[in-house]
């Protein structure tokens, strides 16, 4: 199997509390692309990575304002989901995901800066 397909295959999940970087230190190149942008969302908070990730299969969880929050799309009512305080909002792509005003008239865009990153499955 080539590097960049090794880097693409299932991973554990990563706790940010531990940081990302930390525990990928002299992995990430064995690994390739994939834990390189799972790295860049943990450490960095990029929106870009994120998307990427949930394309890929993986499962972002974070808390705002001592809530939990998870965003998935696998088992999900429509094509990706966003659950908060275990109720779901479904929504037909990661765009709308990102721009509904759910938390107190706020989107995932909005309140993206204040969030914690908790773990990346």
């Amino acid at each position: 199997m080539n590097m960049l397909l090794k880097g693409l295959a299932s991973k554990p999940s990563v706790p940010h509390s531990k940081g990302c970087r930390k525990l990928l230190k002299g992995v990430v190149n064995m690994y390739g692309l994939h834990d390189y942008i799972a790295d860049e969302l943990c450490n960095n908070k990029s929106l870009g990575a994120l998307i990427y990730l949930l394309e890929k299969g993986r499962e972002f969880e974070f808390s705002y304002q001592g809530t939990i929050c998870f965003i998935s799309r696998s088992e999900t009512q429509k094509e990706v989901s966003l659950w908060v305080n275990k109720k779901e909002y479904a929504f037909d792509n990661i765009d709308e995901l990102a721009e509904t005003k759910i938390f107190e008239d706020k989107s995932l865009l909005d309140i993206w800066n204040e969030i914690e990153v908790e773990y990346l499955f």
